[in-house]
């Protein structure tokens, strides 16, 4: 059975992983976009999805693509960031 990559507790996994890769803290990161910690909690533990602004405000924090943190897909991203997600995830990236 395959994950769905829009579920709430992927969406999460992805801020909590990015978050983490940045050394960061909830209360850091809740700072940084301008929401709360309990948000930050809530998406983390896959208990809610963030809000289109919020969301928006999470990827400018994070500098991902919204496209990215909703669906994990690295089509559009730039390949630097894309590398650098890739790399975080251990995964192999292509360039084209």
């Amino acid at each position: 059975m395959s994950t769905n990559p829009y579920s709430a507790t992927e969406v999460g996994r992805r801020i909590k992983t990015l978050r983490e890769a940045r050394g960061w803290t909830q209360q850091e990161l809740a700072e940084k976009a301008d929401v709360s910690r309990s948000d930050i909690s809530l998406w983390e533990t896959g208990k809610q999805r963030p809000s289109p602004p919020k969301a928006v405000k999470v990827c400018r924090s994070l500098d991902i693509e919204l496209n990215y943190l909703l669906s994990g897909s690295t089509q559009y991203l730039r390949f630097e960031v894309a590398r650098e997600i890739a790399d975080i995830a251990r995964a192999p990236i292509s360039q084209d």
